[in-house]
C-alpha cells in the first residue's frame, strides 16, 4: 500500500520539477515583513558619496590635494612613533654642545649685531635633519613663507634644547641680552624664562 503511494507521488511530482524547485535561491523566498539581517557579500554597503572605510581622503591644499592617508596596521603607528622619537632624541644630544657659550666668555650687545639666523638655521638642518623636516613639514602652508618659516623652526628647536640642558643657551643667551638692554622689566624675563626663550634676568 505504501509502496503504491510513493510511486503515485513520483509520477505526480517527477525529479526534474523537484531538482528546479531546489535550485532557487533563498533570497528569492525571503519573508517581506523579515529583512535579510545582512546584505550579500558583494553589496556595497556604503552610500554613495562615502570615503572607503580602508583610507581617509586628506583634504589639503597645495602638493598635498587629492592625497589619501591609509590607516596604518595594528602597532604600526606605536613603532613609527617611538622610532621617531629615538632619532629626534639622538638628532636633539648631537645638537645641544653646538649651541653651547664658551665658558666665561661675555656676551654684549655686539654679538647680536653679529648674530646670523641663517648660519644657526644651517648648523640645525644639518645635525637634526629629522626634527627640523617634522617640524617643516607640520608648518606647510601656502601662506607661510619658507625664510619666515626657518626662523620659527629655529626658535623651537633652540627651546628644546635649551630645555634638555641649560647650557645649551645660544639663542636664549643673545636673546636675554637684547631684551635686556632694551630695558624689558624682571617680570617679562620671568615670562619669557618660563617659555624657555631667554635665559633669566640674573644669569643676562
Amino acid at each position: 500500500m505504501s509502496s503504491n503511494n510513493a510511486t503515485d507521488f513520483q509520477s505526480t511530482f517527477p525529479d526534474k520539477d523537484r531538482s528546479d524547485a531546489s535550485s532557487e535561491s533563498a533570497s528569492d523566498i525571503s519573508d517581506p515583513e523579515v529583512p535579510a539581517r545582512f546584505p550579500p557579500a558583494n553589496q556595497d554597503r556604503r552610500k554613495p558619496g562615502d570615503a572607503s572605510p580602508a583610507r581617509k581622503s586628506r583634504k589639503r591644499s597645495g602638493r598635498w590635494k587629492g592625497m589619501v592617508l591609509i590607516c596604518p596596521p595594528p602597532g604600526g603607528q606605536e613603532f613609527a612613533t617611538e622610532t621617531t622619537t629615538d632619532i629626534i632624541h639622538a638628532e636633539l644630544k648631537l645638537l645641544g654642545p653646538l649651541l653651547r657659550l664658551p665658558a666665561g666668555k661675555d656676551v654684549n650687545v655686539g654679538e647680536v649685531t653679529k648674530l646670523k639666523a641663517a648660519e644657526i638655521i644651517l648648523m640645525m638642518k644639518s645635525n637634526a635633519p629629522v626634527l627640523w623636516r617634522m617640524l617643516n613639514e607640520c608648518l606647510a602652508t601656502n601662506t607661510s613663507v619658507q625664510k619666515e618659516r626657518g626662523k620659527v623652526i629655529m626658535t623651537i628647536i633652540s627651546i628644546l634644547c635649551y630645555r634638555r640642558s641649560h647650557h645649551s643657551n645660544l639663542l636664549p643667551k643673545i636673546l636675554a641680552v637684547y631684551l635686556k638692554f632694551r630695558g624689558v622689566s624682571t617680570r617679562g624675563f620671568d615670562m619669557l624664562h618660563a617659555l624657555g626663550l631667554v635665559m633669566s634676568y640674573n644669569w643676562a
